[in-house]
């Protein structure tokens, strides 16, 4: 089973890697409480962030670190940085190939 982390534990994370000073770059996945992430980067370990649904009113995350970014999530990447703002059936694929992943 999976570890799941609080909102704060996100926050530091993501602050650690604000104070590392090295260039990363953050890619957002819409959700309902806690939006995904993937943080990726030169010379630094790669995030993925997806929410959890704990019960219906409350989600957790959980956080798994990479060294190198696997595929299925350099994919997700690439179709963010190809869909148009506002296009919701964009979102929605990568949303669900996020979750999928």
């Amino acid at each position: 089973m999976a570890t799941i982390y609080s909102y704060t534990a996100v926050e530091k994370l993501l602050q650690q890697y604000s104070d590392s000073g090295r260039e990363y770059v953050g890619y957002t996945i819409p959700g309902s409480l806690l939006d995904g992430m993937i943080i990726t980067g030169d010379k630094l370990k790669t995030a993925i962030i997806k929410e959890v649904y704990l019960n219906e009113y409350s989600s957790g995350a959980t956080i798994r670190l990479y060294n190198k970014i696997p595929a299925k999530y350099a994919r997700v990447i690439e179709m963010i940085e190809e869909a148009e703002d506002g296009d919701e059936k964009a979102q929605e694929r990568i949303y669900r190939a996020f979750y999928a992943a």
